[in-house]
């Protein structure tokens, strides 16, 4: 016996989901404001971790070459995780051209 859920019809093995009820608003708005919060706190942790490395003598020039490639490191493992299925099987000679410009310009 087929089950119909909006007209559609089901086979009797399949099982119907309730229905998930919307996200109120005051929670998308709450949670906006959490992590505007979140992210200025991260910058004034950053701020008093740097001043005394930077007090030191520290070359600011090292600190954020140091800083891009440990966050470059730190992202690339999700990176190729996430983007396995989206990159091309083989690189062809106009997708190294463009990677090569996209270095060179941004």
């Amino acid at each position: 016996m087929a089950a119909t859920m909006a007209g559609v019809s089901m086979p009797a093995t399949a099982t119907a989901t309730p229905p998930v009820a919307p996200v109120p608003r005051w929670w998308q708005d709450a949670a906006i404001s959490l992590g505007l919060v979140a992210v200025q706190l991260a910058g004034a942790a950053y701020m008093v971790v740097l001043t005394p490395i930077l007090a030191l003598g520290l070359d600011p020039l090292f600190l954020v070459t140091f800083g891009s490639l440990s966050t470059g490191l730190f992202t690339l493992p999700f990176a190729v995780n996430l983007e396995r299925n989206k990159r091309p099987s083989e690189l062809s000679n106009r997708l190294v051209l463009q990677f090569v410009l996209l270095s060179l310009g941004g």
